[in-house]
């Protein structure tokens, strides 16, 4: 499953040619719990390639990481935690997360029973937290 995605030479060739779109039109509310791991596996795999990033989170994939993100599966929280962290590597997404709102979704998921959802959340919590535009005041 996401083959391609998982492949990291094909991940910047992937997002280039749309297939973030094509992503977030699969899993809006009524897919299938099973449409919407795999969108947020692809999503994830897709996050690890640092010269996609900005691009995956320009197409608007924030909102659809912070749906997916109140899944009840495990393995879909686990995803998406691992999406916002990667994410979180990148100054411009760093301000799509607070932008966006995903933040609350973040600190929803510190709540999972896995410690690995909960280290990728409080990574991504550091990663913005570093931000200056992020800082109050």
């Amino acid at each position: 499953r996401c083959n391609l995605t998982s492949l990291q030479s094909m991940q910047t060739l992937l997002v280039n040619q749309g297939a973030v779109t094509g992503l977030l039109d699969l899993c809006d509310a009524e897919a299938t719990s099973e449409i919407k791991e795999l969108c947020a596996r692809a999503l994830c795999n897709l996050s690890f390639d640092e010269a996609s990033r900005d691009v995956v989170v320009d197409a608007d994939a924030m909102p659809a990481l912070v749906a997916l993100s109140t899944a009840d599966a495990e393995d879909t929280m686990a995803l998406c935690a691992t999406a916002f962290c990667n994410l979180s590597w990148s100054a411009h997404c760093q301000l799509k997360v607070v932008e966006t709102g995903a933040v609350s979704a973040v600190v929803r998921l510190l709540r999972s029973e896995v410690p690995d959802t909960r280290r990728a959340c409080a990574i991504t919590l550091c990663n913005i937290s570093q931000q200056r535009p992020n800082h109050a005041g």
